[in-house]
């Protein structure tokens, strides 16, 4: 939850746009969070579409969700990332 979620989340976008265009790379992204504002939400959006875009150029990523078992509002904000991405996003329970 930081308070400037673009300062936090734009170095990651730029890394995969610098690192990761050209590659043929197979990687997991893991998110663990307890909760996300909504700059937080803007910034997992715009990583997860960036994802789905290397997965067209022959990428092979996926997201994996890390949510309490009860948390039902963690379970629900994962399933509404996955309904618009088509990156593979697998929802797990701790």
């Amino acid at each position: 939850m930081p308070e400037n979620a673009a300062r936090f989340y734009n170095p990651i976008v730029k890394w995969l746009e610098q690192h990761v265009v050209n590659q043929d790379l197979e990687a997991g992204f893991v998110i663990n969070l307890e909760y996300f504002n909504t700059g937080s939400y803007i910034g997992l959006m715009t990583i997860f579409n960036k994802l789905d875009d290397l997965n067209a150029r022959g990428s092979r990523f996926q997201v994996k969700w890390y949510h309490e078992e009860s948390d039902m509002e963690a379970i629900d904000d994962a399933k509404s990332f996955q309904s618009v991405l088509k990156v593979p996003f697998e929802l797990i329970a701790t």
